[in-house]
């Protein structure tokens, strides 16, 4: 049997190259990231620590392609298979919300779409609170007189932790349309807004998709808040 056999010159070679296109791998990563991020906040989606490091550049490059539908197909259908994994790893870290957590999840599961949303919402800020005593639908206190949003939470997270995955921090650095004042949700792609919905403004939220958006955004903070 024929082996394969490089000379050192040709091994130093082969070295080089990949050592090249793993820092070139790696500079995209550093640099797409936080724009894929945002890009899929922008359209209501979130991605958790379990997602793979390539996820939040890949669907970027397809929502600014215009694909947004394709995303949607994608992760509807990542979440779906996921649900399970996702209520129990939210459950284990916030064992005292157990049975708000699992009607919440079983009523997505039941197509009770209005009152999975509206349930998954409020734990938003109560995992946010349990850990930090701060909320994520509250301005930071020093911001609330300017034009500059930043979740109140985004400040206890920051000094307790460096992300895992840079980029990760972009929706706890600004609003997004989830938490964006109700004035300025036209600037976004797509109508998805917690004051809208707590307030009984919009009533046409209750749909498979955006139920599933929030539960996206509710792994997504659990990693945030929770991750050990």
């Amino acid at each position: 049997m024929e082996k394969n056999i490089f000379f050192p010159s040709e091994l130093k070679e082969i070295l080089k190259d990949f050592s090249e296109k793993l820092t070139k791998s790696m500079e995209i990563l550093k640099e797409e990231t936080p724009i894929g991020i945002l890009e899929l906040s922008n359209y209501g989606w979130y991605l958790g620590y379990d997602s793979t490091p390539k996820a939040p550049v890949e669907l970027g490059r397809k929502l600014r392609k215009g694909n947004s539908k394709e995303v949607d197909k994608l992760l509807i259908e990542y979440y779906e298979e996921e649900l399970d994994l996702v209520e129990k790893r939210v459950i284990s870290r916030n064992p005292k919300r157990k049975s708000l957590l699992r009607e919440a999840f079983d009523n997505h599961r039941n197509k009770r779409y209005y009152s999975s949303i509206v349930l998954l919402l409020t734990q938003i800020d109560g995992l946010c609170y349990d850990e930090t005593k701060r909320l994520y639908f509250k301005n930071n206190r020093s911001l609330q007189r300017s034009n500059i949003y930043k979740p109140e939470v985004e400040e206890e997270i920051t000094k307790k932790q460096k992300f895992i995955i840079e980029g990760f921090e972009i929706p706890l650095n600004r609003s997004t349309g989830i938490n964006e004042h109700i004035d300025n949700i036209y600037k976004f792609p797509i109508r998805l807004n917690r004051h809208e919905i707590l307030h009984g403004i919009d009533y046409t939220f209750g749909t498979k998709i955006n139920s599933l958006k929030i539960i996206s955004f509710l792994n997504y903070i659990n990693d945030i808040v929770r991750y050990k």
